[in-house]
This record gives structure tokens, sequence and C-alpha cells, in this order.
């Protein structure tokens, strides 16, 4: 059943009772972060930082994809106790450009980028920590080329990120940074959209949920939470 069913059913049946939708005022609760809740979210990131580089140190080529991500999530489970934040992604080669890709079907090739979208919680509060690497090791020239401009713009969006802003304009931002970049490197030319390449959105609330509530249109705020992830 849909929330907009239920609350049609509501409506129907108890005609006295006043229906509200209080997704806003939740938001409003949840977009500030305590101090308290700052530490929560930073210990999740340290605990999936000590993951990855365990994934790292042990990931190699000919491994599945699926396997890969279980040594990322048997590690928080035998090392910390912890639990995800959500699903682990792992998209090797052109999976990568699938947007929340949920198979993890293939075997990790010899010159693949491997990208992986992962994070434990602590506490109920979680970590979204994006990353790529070179199965191999080493990144062919056009890899470096574009993995570089990639993490250029998200060097820059960290500056650029600050009170007053709204999460629209730092995808303005990420999407210029990222539009120059290609033209620059000769992978689009002026007519094409940038979104052919870069079709999803940099940053979103990090919380008690992994795309916390909030208010999109809203300015940023000292204690608000925010990822930072162009791609």
């Amino acid at each position: 059943t849909s929330t907009k069913e239920l609350s049609a059913a509501i409506k129907r049946n108890y005609t006295h009772i006043e229906v509200k939708d209080i997704y806003n005022d939740i938001a409003m609760l949840r977009m500030v972060k305590s101090p308290y809740e700052v530490d929560c979210i930073k210990e999740a990131i340290r605990l999936t930082q000590q993951g990855i580089h365990n994934l790292i140190i042990n990931m190699k080529v000919g491994q599945y994809e699926y396997a890969v991500a279980d040594i990322f999530e048997f590690y928080g489970r035998s090392h910390n106790r912890t639990k995800l934040a959500f699903d682990t992604i792992v998209a090797s080669g052109k999976n990568a450009l699938c947007l929340h890709y949920p198979t993890q079907e293939c075997q990790i090739q010899q010159n693949d980028l491997v990208l992986f979208d992962l994070g434990y919680a602590y506490k109920g509060y979680s970590a979204d920590i994006s990353r790529t690497y070179p199965i191999s090791g080493v990144f062919s020239d056009v890899q470096k080329d574009i993995y570089e401009a990639v993490l250029n713009c998200n060097k820059a969006l960290i500056e650029y990120a600050r009170p007053g802003l709204t999460l629209l304009d730092l995808q303005e931002f990420a999407s210029d940074f990222l539009r120059s970049e290609c033209l620059r490197l000769g992978l689009m030319d002026e007519k094409e959209d940038i979104r052919k390449y870069y079709y999803h959105s940099c940053s979103h609330h990090l919380g008690l949920d992994t795309h916390d509530s909030c208010i999109r249109s809203l300015p940023l705020e000292p204690g608000n939470v925010i990822t930072i992830e162009p791609g």
C-alpha cells in the first residue's frame, strides 16, 4: 500500500481524522546534527576506511564482484561487529556506468577500474564513501586523466561548499567543472550535454539514513553533514 493510498483510506473511513504529511517536520529535525551525531558519523567513516584498506589489500584480478563485496562486509562483521549502512556496491569496468549497480555478477578483468560505493553504520549513523581503483594497481593514460578530473572536482567542491549554498548550487558547480574537464580532455564537444556523462547528484545529507531526510532547496547551515561525490 502506498502512502497516498493509505492516506486516502484513512480519510475515507475516519472522516474526523486530519491526515498531515510530516516529512518536512522530520527533515527539519534531522538536517542539523548535534556534536554527538557528528562524532558517530566520524566513527562510522573511520571504520569504513579500515574496511576499504583491507579491501584494497585482498582484491585481485579474476575475483567476482560479489566476492569483493564479501571481503568488505565480512571484515566489518568480524572486526568491529558493524552493520552495513546500505548494500555494498562493487562495479567493475563498464558496470560502473550503471548508477547504483545492483547485480555484482561479473568477473573483474585485468585492466578494469573497480568502483566501490560502501559504508558501515555506527550506532545507527551511516558512512557513505565512493572510491575507484585500478585492479592491476596501475591506471592507463585515459583512466588516469578521467580519474584526476573527478578527483579535482571533488577537491574543488569541498572548498566551494559552505553555509548559504544549496545542494543545487553544488550540483551546478560540479556539472560546470566536469564539463570543462571533459572539454579539456577531448571527451565531449561543445554541443554535448554533460548530463550524458554525469547523470547523478554530487551530494546528499548523511545521518541516520545514508540519504538522510532533508529539504534540498534549503540553504546549507552549520551542523549539516553532506557527502561530496561527483562521478
